[in-house]
């Protein structure tokens, strides 16, 4: 598993901290065909990013899950309301999509929950 976390951040991970759900960005925007695991536009998901939070702390890649955690607390010394959003353009910054989403803030509610005072083994 922590060699799969390894190739996901390694993979997906763009500037070390929005990881992206394409692993190339898209040309233009159209409808296209998938290839297995490949999902949506090069965008950042903070409920996938929950998940891999979650993941992470079980495996205590604690410095990863603080790279993660931090595109929802804050950007540029000022808090966001990303976790609101379905999705978040890296470029602009920008959230998109349904907000609130509320499978996002319950996905990091979990994490966060696991990390400090949950489930812990």
């Amino acid at each position: 598993m922590i060699s799969k976390l390894n190739t996901i951040k390694m993979r997906i991970w763009k500037e070390n901290k929005w990881p992206l759900v394409t692993e190339v960005e898209l040309n233009k925007t159209r409808a296209w065909t998938l290839e297995p695991y490949q999902y949506y536009n090069y965008t950042f998901w903070p409920w996938m990013t929950a998940v891999e939070v979650l993941a992470r702390s079980k495996f205590a890649q604690f410095e990863e899950c603080n790279l993660l955690l931090s595109n929802f607390l804050s950007e540029e010394g000022y808090p966001h309301d990303y976790a609101l959003y379905e999705g978040i353009d890296h470029i602009s910054k920008k959230g998109n999509g349904a907000k609130s989403f509320r499978a996002g803030i319950l996905s990091i509610r979990i994490a966060l929950f696991n990390m400090f005072g949950g489930n812990r083994h």
